[in-house]
């Protein structure tokens, strides 16, 4: 799977600890969908929120909107980097 041609949001199913907490929010920036991917699986599995972007102007409207706690982003991709 390679980079998609629009802009591309996900945002994955809410994840509570045992306190009924809510768990962080990160944003992950990357135009490479399989490296993307991974880490969302990898992070959901950690139990956090994970929103996804697939270029930089993108994750900037996410910033905006969401407020992430995080924001994990790749430096190289085409149009706006990170």
């Amino acid at each position: 799977l390679g980079p998609s041609s629009g802009a591309e949001m996900m945002m994955h199913a809410s994840v509570s600890d045992s306190l009924g907490d809510v768990a962080p929010v990160i944003l992950c920036v990357d135009d490479d969908a399989t490296f993307r991917d991974n880490l969302v699986e990898w992070l959901e599995q950690a139990n956090f929120r994970v929103i996804t972007a697939v270029d930089g102007r993108e994750g900037l409207r996410m910033v905006q909107e969401h407020q992430p706690d995080l924001v994990i982003c790749d430096v190289h991709m085409p149009g706006s980097n990170g």
